[in-house]
Parts: structure tokens; sequence; C-alpha cells
């Protein structure tokens, strides 16, 4: 079969199609791999560096935004800059409390955690570059001493402000993460 167009394409031509890497080629462009999110019908991640944008699967349904790049190879996707797309808040994993049992890469749309990047995060520590001039939050569902959003919960939730804490990844690609694509 020749490349689809884009992840929508290849969802609209094989509806049953899984999340995983396909052949694309965007604007007559030469075809190159994609990791498509399928319940989206977008690439989360392509072998081109690239901004991309996704949905977690944990339940919260929070729309994010990072650079990615995929290498086929390998068959990992290296992300970083992950962050809400509202607010451009920076995520920290998804952890098994609250009856969660999704890994971080599974709850962005991935096939699993490959590793995971940590970036200290918070007023004590560092801002990994993101804009925190309205305070240290992140995405998590797991904090102790946040004023908002305190304790452990089953999906993302804005927590904080953060004295110490992590988040995934830096916004310049210093601190990275891997999701397993195939």
């Amino acid at each position: 079969m020749p490349a689809a167009v884009d992840c929508a394409a290849q969802k609209a031509q094989c509806p049953g199609s899984p999340d995983g890497e396909y052949w694309v080629a965007p604007n007559g462009q030469n075809p190159f791999f994609a990791y498509c999110d399928m319940a989206l019908g977008v690439a989360l991640c392509t072998e081109t560096q690239g901004v991309h944008q996704g949905r977690t699967r944990e339940g919260s349904n929070l729309d994010y935004v990072m650079t990615s790049v995929l290498d086929h190879a390998a068959g990992v996707c290296e992300m970083w800059g992950l962050r809400a797309t509202g607010n451009n808040r920076p995520l920290d994993r998804i952890n098994a409390v609250a009856g969660q049992t999704m890994t971080t890469c599974k709850a962005l749309g991935f096939i699993n955690d490959d590793s995971l990047g940590s970036c200290l995060f918070g007023a004590a520590t560092t801002t990994c570059g993101y804009d925190v001039s309205s305070g240290y939050y992140r995405y998590g569902n797991l904090c102790q001493g946040c004023s908002l959003n305190n304790g452990p919960f089953a999906t993302y939730v804005l927590q904080g402000p953060m004295n110490t804490a992590s988040v995934l990844s830096s916004m310049d690609g210093s601190k990275r993460n891997r999701s397993k694509a195939r």
C-alpha cells in the first residue's frame, strides 16, 4: 500500500488501524515514518523533529503539545517541552495511584514507556525552561503539600505551586523522554 498523505488519511483508509508507525507523505513529500495516534488521527512523532499535539488517554483528556523526533531504527520517540496546550504548564509522569494503572507513555498515546526523563521543577530548584511568570504549577496526579489539588488523583490535574518537584522534560530538550513506538 502506498504511503498515506498523513495519519488522518491512514485512519480513513483503514479505520481499524492501531496506533503505531506508518509511512506518510504530506504535500507530495518523499515518504517518511510517523508515529500515528489513531484515536485522534494525528502524528505524535515524525522522523523530522517538529512540534506535535496530542491528547492524554488516562481520563483527563488533556490536550498537550511537545517537540518530538522519531528514531525509527530504535523504535522510539524522543520528546521534550511536554506541556498543556491551553496554559503551557509542564506535565509530570502519571503515577499508579488512586486506581490509575496506565503508564505515562500510554497515557500520552504511545505503545509504552522506554525511559522517562525528570527535570527538577519548583521555586527552590529550576523552571526547566517553562514560563512560570504566574507560578510553579504542573500537571500531575500525585502531589504532597500542594495548595491546588493536593494528594493522589487517578488523572492529570493542575497541581501547585511547586517548591521542589519534577516534570517529565525540559523545554530545551536537555531532559527528554523516550516512548516506545513499536
